[in-house]
């Protein structure tokens, strides 16, 4: 009878993986599509690729999420900027519940330098281990308690970009807002009017938006709405 030899695992070149974590802190800690990412930053081993992964997750350091790869910010963390998780830890933290109404989430998580895709692949992770849980009317997300003080921590220390907010909020909008409803709809969506008013006189000065029709309605162009 013939015997099956396990295949030895590759083995992992720290400085290779070092760059791996480089690719990592770059997309904020969650890589959307892995493979396509990796063969751009030089990762054309499948081989080597699947080493590295494969180590990051025997040591509980990184998740497979579909084409998706969400590094853990022990093994992600730099000195240079917070993690994707601690950036949506101090989305959450915003209020003192430590809970958000979802139709605001993606606005501030944008604004705190997350994409909503990355968002999503964080919120898939923290829902899988109990740390996040929909509120009983399923329009809030709310953060475990173990993890609200951290947050409100983080939301303290955290400074969001206000354009980055508005913008992600304009584009729900179809790129356009009359005058008249500009307000208020700015209001209830979470964002700060001040800091929009700045913005929007930072777009309208750089040509990227224009007041336009009877109502006045702000018009961002296409090439600068998300």
């Amino acid at each position: 009878m013939a015997l099956m030899l396990a295949v030895p695992a590759q083995a992992v070149d720290s400085a290779r993986l070092d760059a791996f974590l480089e690719v990592a802190r770059a997309q904020g800690c969650v890589i959307h599509d892995l493979d396509a990412t990796l063969r751009e930053e030089g990762f054309a081993d499948r081989a080597e690729v699947n080493a590295i992964v494969g180590k990051l997750e025997a040591q509980r350091k990184a998740s497979r999420l579909g084409p998706a790869l969400l590094v853990r910010s022990d093994a992600c963390r730099r000195g240079d900027g917070p993690t994707g998780r601690e950036r949506l830890l101090a989305v959450l933290g915003q209020a003192e519940d430590c809970a958000q109404p979802l139709d605001r989430l993606y606005h501030k998580v944008e604004a705190h330098g997350l994409t909503r895709a990355q968002a999503d692949l964080l919120r898939a992770e923290m829902e899988g281990r109990g740390e996040l849980v929909a509120g009983d009317d399923g329009a809030t997300l709310r953060l475990a308690a173990a993890q609200c003080a951290d947050a409100r921590q983080l939301a303290a220390s955290i400074t969001p970009h206000p354009e980055q907010a508005f913008l992600a909020f304009i584009a729900s909008h179809g790129c356009r807002m009359g005058r008249r409803d500009h307000d208020g709809a700015v209001a209830e969506a979470g964002l700060d009017p001040a800091a929009t008013d700045i913005v929007i006189e930072k777009l309208v000065s750089q040509g990227q938006a224009i007041y336009y029709g009877p109502d006045e309605s702000l018009i961002v162009f296409e090439e600068h709405c998300k």
